[in-house]
């Protein structure tokens, strides 16, 4: 890889806004999920000793998920550093992922750990990055509807509910 490549959540939101409509996901969340993984580094890779792998791109996609859920064997580590290509997949799977537990803070927690697992506390087990994912795609969510020429009348309202949620921390 080249190093850092920092791209501005602006400069992806068309991008961003037809993945997600293509797979019924809200854009907000697409862009809080990629401000957790990647901070907006279009090169960022991981290592994930758990798994002996690495995850790729902007949304932080494993390739195996990557050939997975795109349905392509030929995918390569160059196509999952592709923006358009990784919000795909990362989006694809957060859809599918929806789909399957029901509810955003349960698919958040999946999306990092492989499934919602809850600790003897009740809580789960990477509380916070659900958290910090979540908090992400409330400002995302409030900003989109601050930007929009129909939310200027509702704008401030939003920042109020974002602050509110922001300070209301949601067990599961």
């Amino acid at each position: 890889m080249l190093g850092a490549v920092l791209v501005s959540p602006d400069s992806l939101t068309p991008m961003v806004v037809k993945i997600a409509e293509q797979y019924n996901v809200e854009p907000a969340l697409i862009k809080g999920i990629i401000k957790q993984e990647s901070n907006w580094d279009v090169n960022a890779s991981r290592y994930e000793t758990k798994l002996g792998d690495s995850s790729w791109g902007l949304m932080q996609v494993l390739l195996a998920t990557g050939k997975w859920i795109l349905g392509n064997d030929k995918l390569t580590i160059s196509d999952l550093v592709n923006p358009a290509v990784n919000v795909t997949a990362g989006t694809k799977y957060i859809a599918y992922l929806l789909n399957r537990f029901g509810n955003m803070r349960d698919a958040i927690a999946a999306y990092n750990a492989g499934s919602p697992k809850l600790g003897k506390d009740g809580k789960y087990i990477n509380a916070s990055y659900v958290d910090n994912v979540y908090r992400n795609y409330l400002m995302y969510k409030a900003m989109d509807v601050v930007t929009s020429p129909v939310g200027m009348s509702i704008g401030l309202g939003a920042v109020a509910l974002v602050a509110i949620g922001l300070v209301m921390t949601n067990k599961r």
